[in-house]
């Protein structure tokens, strides 16, 4: 018996509206109707604090909590109708259950079991009602669908053959630079195509990944991994893959470019189903075989997978939740190198460039404004931030779950390419092309304080309002460079430690001399400090401006009840000798800053955060760099659809560089580097909600996955353009109707509770 869930259809057909809440969504429980868009942020938000950072459940928690955000602000983006997806997963799977019961090759042992069956019994099929069924395909052809895979096959030296892997219709070939395509796997039963994989010294060989694991709750699982031994004119599926849960989700595919048997795929499961298991796989006989090489366990997503382009030896792979892991073996073992950069708590593309293997780029998902770029010099070893020095946007726009990649400029090996909701180039040189590095404080975040910590400002140092100084600031003794560490503040139920206290002479204000900084005891806080950087607790001291014995504050100030913390690590028995003297706060004092209450409740231990809250301060190697927009959207001229899932350079016939780009409408090109996007039509490969025919005639409306809503004209075929007409909608079109006896009237829903319709045909 399926499960006895009941949806309106109307409300999953429309997308996210306000009755949004009200159908069987997982967060109904944590959630209302009845309740503001700002009181559900705040539940969800508490409800994503306890969960585990990088997991499934926390993916699924973060993306409803960016649309609702979004939504509140009328930043209504294209985005996933989450609804929908359930929808169909829930009426697949039966009572009592997780999941649906299809084995994970059902379509292609379906697909063989028909063809077998025709086989073995021609006379018998043809007398069957199916024998008399002509489908015939009516575009378009100018709506292409999302697009993650892209190559430039290395067999053609005038770089004019392409392949694309589109999510919702398989494999197609360009042999004329994008003008004309050809589809490749039309056999195959597997729509989603992820990445490429191909080596220079065999390029007939190449491999194809399946299926999508970023948990877009649109998206089409796959099932293994395909093989072409042609240069992708025909396609089989390795049959080592097909049965194998460890392959449903292909985020990434390389090849040895010295010897195309050497293949290694990263995967993990889909959205929906209960073992999220990630690894790394490695075949050492072109595909027949494989052995796991590495997992972090079911809930850590491995979503990017590089290898040195000069050294196949030396690879690196992104772990959502956990950071950067690197293998200097060919990805027999590997080691976690970049384990701070799990604290953005998203998902990582990285980028290298023959110009020089030191280098190492990483977009990440995260930060204060949800997107930061990493660049390691030393081939992984550390790893520096590259800040914009200007507005610092966020070129991810929110969406780096989801559309995220990055390439590094062919000529140019400090210029980036990234891609997210728009195309933007990152540089790190500057006019006179040098790479300014500098150890600082680069970013402070601040998770749910707001309520009972603002800061005044003494020092003009700040980030995102919270204002502070430092131990240089202060002259402070015993202080060494390499003492400067990411802080974290951590408040919250059973958060507590001691800390020196220290009082000044009665009725002091400001420019009170270090020498009459009095010590007196070693005192209960509420609140603890952390070293993030090497996981130790630290040393604090405070100011106790009212001579009470305890830590508290108001919004008065003249409570200067200062904090100053300190590089010592933390003893709960003993205070430090160094700070335990007068004058001793400022001893290998790192960080400093003046507490206040942002309203008319004082902070003090009847007024404590009845939930877990932290502060970071942020520190480390920082590269000045500028961040430039470079794509169109899509309604401009010579644009390029939005939400872009791969970059590639390709040389023309005279040496110079241009562009293809993987996007949610297809592939769009530029001739050269400045991206002047030129949108490839001719692959057919629209991802469909919904669909429905004009009633005595062969025309069709359709609502497509970020693509809005079209209509044809008098019988199409393949190759025929659909119209907008009046449905002029760029987001997610969804179900449509067309009256059933009055044929001028139709109807067509879209994201977010949108409904348009027509009443003149």
């Amino acid at each position: 018996m399926l499960r006895k869930t009941f949806y309106l259809l109307a409300l999953i057909a429309i997308g996210l509206g306000s009755g949004y809440w009200l159908l069987d969504d997982p967060f109904t429980e944590k959630t209302t109707a009845a309740q503001s868009l700002t009181e559900q942020i705040v539940v969800l938000k508490a409800e994503l604090k306890q969960t585990r950072r990088g997991t499934a459940d926390w993916a699924v928690l973060q993306n409803h909590i960016q649309k609702l955000e979004k939504l509140r602000a009328g930043k209504i983006k294209t985005n996933r109708p989450d609804m929908f997806a359930k929808f169909y997963h829930d009426i697949r799977t039966r009572e009592g259950e997780e999941n649906p019961g299809y084995g994970l090759n059902y379509r292609l042992r379906a697909l063989d079991k028909a063809l077998e069956a025709q086989k073995q019994n021609p006379r018998t099929f043809k007398k069957t009602a199916f024998s008399s069924l002509q489908f015939v395909e009516r575009g378009p052809s100018n709506v292409p669908g999302r697009t993650r895979g892209l190559l430039v096959d290395a067999g053609d030296p005038t770089n004019n053959t392409w392949l694309a892997g589109t999510v919702g219709g398989g494999i197609w070939k360009s042999t004329d630079a994008g003008q004309t395509w050809k589809a490749k796997t039309e056999d195959l039963p597997l729509l989603a195509i992820s990445y490429f994989a191909q080596p220079a010294s065999n390029p007939d060989i190449i491999y194809a990944g399946t299926g999508e694991g970023f948990f877009n709750t649109d998206q089409i699982n796959g099932n293994g991994v395909l093989k072409s031994t042609d240069g992708g004119e025909s396609w089989k599926l390795l049959s080592s893959t097909t049965e194998n849960p460890q392959f449903v989700n292909i985020n990434r595919v390389i090849v040895d470019p010295d010897n195309p048997d050497v293949v290694l795929i990263c995967s993990n499961g889909g959205i929906y189903t209960s073992d999220y298991r990630s690894v790394i796989m490695k075949s050492v006989d072109g595909g027949l075989n494989w052995e796991q090489k590495y997992t972090h366990g079911t809930n850590a997503r491995i979503q990017h997978l590089i290898a040195n382009p000069l050294n196949f030896k030396t690879q690196f792979a992104s772990v959502n939740g956990v950071g950067i892991i690197r293998s200097l073996d060919a990805g027999e073992s590997w080691e976690v190198v970049a384990g701070s950069l799990a604290d953005l708590g998203g998902r990582l593309e990285l980028a290298m460039t023959e110009q020089d293997t030191n280098l190492v780029y990483a977009a990440a998902e995260g930060g204060s404004n949800n997107s930061v770029l990493y660049v390691s010099f030393d081939a992984g070893s550390s790893w520096a931030l590259a800040k914009d020095s200007g507005s610092d946007p966020d070129w991810l726009n929110g969406q780096g779950w989801y559309d995220n990649t990055i390439m590094v400029d062919p000529e140019n090996k400090f210029k980036l390419y990234v891609g997210g909701v728009q195309v933007y180039t990152i540089n790190l040189t500057d006019t006179a092309l040098v790479v300014t590095r500098e150890s600082k404080v680069y970013d402070i975040i601040r998770n749910n304080t707001t309520d009972f910590l603002n800061t005044v400002n003494f020092s003009n140092k700040n980030f995102n309002g919270f204002y502070y100084s430092d131990g240089k600031d202060e002259n402070a003794p015993n202080l060494a460079d390499s003492d400067f560490v990411s802080v974290e503040l951590r408040f919250g139920p059973g958060k507590g430690q001691k800390a020196h206290r220290f009082t000044v002479p009665e009725g002091s204000t400001s420019g009170v001399p270090t020498s009459q900084y009095t010590y007196v005891d070693y005192v209960d806080i509420p609140f603890e400090a952390w070293d993030i950087t090497n996981n130790r607790q630290l040393m604090v001291s405070f100011r106790d401006q009212d001579r009470d014995s305890v830590f508290n504050y108001s919004g008065d100030l003249e409570t200067r009840q200062y904090v100053f913390i300190s590089g010592y690590t933390y003893d709960a028995q003993t205070p430090n000798e160094n700070i335990a003297r007068n004058g001793g706060h400022l001893d290998k004092l790192l960080y400093f800053y003046w507490p206040v209450s942002p309203g008319s409740t004082p902070f003090d231990n009847d007024n404590l955060p009845s939930s877990e809250a932290n502060l970071q301060i942020l520190y480390g190697e920082v590269v000045n760099s500028s961040v430039t927009r470079l794509a169109e959207n899509f309604s401009q001229a010579h644009g390029a659809h939005v939400d872009h899932h791969n970059l590639k350079a390709f040389k023309n016939t005279d040496g110079s560089y241009g562009l293809i780009n993987a996007n949610d409408g297809g592939v769009a090109y530029a001739t050269t580097l400045d991206a002047r996007w030129v949108t490839s039509y001719g692959i057919n490969s629209t991802q469909y909600y919904g669909a429905d025919k004009k009633p005595g005639a062969n025309v069709y409306l359709a609502g497509a996955q970020d693509n809005g809503i079209w209509y044809s004209n008098e019988n199409p075929d393949s190759s025929s353009e659909w119209n907008y007409g009046q449905f002029s909608v760029f987001a997610d079109g969804f179900n449509v109707v067309w009256h059933f006896n009055n044929p001028q009237k139709l109807i067509g829903s879209w994201q977010y509770g949108n409904l348009e319709r027509s009443v003149d045909g």
